[in-house]
């Protein structure tokens, strides 16, 4: 979980707009940016050793556009390994997540997902391309999800930072369990 280069991106928290700080921590003293192409959003930083750096990022990181590709990844950087943590912050619907870096990221993934319970539904994925020039996704649902069958194959392509979410928000027992 610990490298130099990371692209993340920062799937809708379903209830409002989030703070979204990052916590960056190492075992030696680094520095390193932060940054949103998407949304013209850079911040250098520093972390010493052992010690936690939070980078605070813009609401507007949080992906809010459904089934479609948007400019919102999330690149970190740093001049030497580091481990990065995201948090959706709102009451109630706190979310957070360990970011991998670039070279620990494999071609293959299956989903484990929150079903959907009557309460607040919104089982959901966001991924963002790390590689330089075009990425194809293939995504293929295990529910009927908007105008996506289950079972049925689709191709999402982005270029590097580019991000993509889907939300299911039907009644249960939908999940995106096993997409």
């Amino acid at each position: 979980s610990q490298g130099q280069d990371f692209w993340i991106a920062f799937p809708g928290n379903y209830s409002g707009s989030p703070s979204l700080p990052l916590y960056i921590t190492g075992s030696t003293n680094t520095s390193g940016t932060v940054s949103i192409p998407g949304l013209a959003f850079t911040q250098n930083f520093t972390v010493t050793a052992g010690a936690i750096t939070t980078v605070n990022l813009p609401a507007g990181a949080d992906i809010s556009t459904v089934d479609a590709v948007v400019n919102l990844g999330v690149h970190i950087t740093a001049l030497a390994d580091i481990a990065v943590y995201g948090f959706s912050v709102i009451s109630y619907t706190t979310d957070a997540f360990l970011a991998f870096p670039t070279d620990a990221i494999g071609m293959d993934y299956t989903l484990l997902t929150y079903k959907n319970v009557d309460i607040v539904n919104g089982t959901q994925f966001a991924f963002v391309a790390a590689e330089p020039g075009t990425t194809n996704v293939t995504i293929t649902p295990s529910v009927t999800t908007g105008v996506h069958t289950a079972g049925v194959p689709y191709i999402v392509t982005l270029t590097q930072g580019q991000a993509y979410m889907l939300r299911n928000t039907g009644s249960t027992p939908n999940d995106l369990t096993g997409t």
